[in-house]
């Protein structure tokens, strides 16, 4: 995954997901990027220090994520699994799964009272 500085144009690479990213999302003091991939996994990364968090739980590739707005959770959704995860970025263990509506959700967004959307 790279991140390119608009700014003065540097780009940074992210290594870490071992297949295509389908989805990325900031958090929203910017200082941490979620990042979801087809190798099934979840990771927060660390922008100044570019290292990351994984967090698994899903069973297959996992195409959207999203920060909560206090950036105190994410959603991240997998159709192939066919499970939405809210994962609490203080306690980032296998969140417990949400299968609702899931046969065809492609994105997730996370409310501020804790509300899933997705479509």
């Amino acid at each position: 995954m790279r991140l390119f500085t608009v700014a003065d144009g540097t780009i940074r690479e992210l290594r870490g997901h071992t297949n295509l990213v389908y989805s990325v999302d900031y958090a929203p003091d910017g200082h941490e990027l979620a990042s979801v991939s087809d190798d099934g996994t979840v990771r927060i990364w660390d922008l100044a220090a570019g290292a990351s968090a994984v967090l698994r739980g899903h069973t297959a590739n996992v195409e959207d994520v999203a920060f909560a707005p206090d950036g105190k959770r994410i959603a991240s959704i997998s159709v192939a699994d066919k499970t939405a995860r809210i994962w609490d970025l203080d306690v980032p263990y296998d969140a417990p799964a949400i299968r609702v509506w899931l046969d065809t959700a492609t994105t997730a967004i996370l409310g501020p009272a804790n509300q899933l959307a997705s479509r």
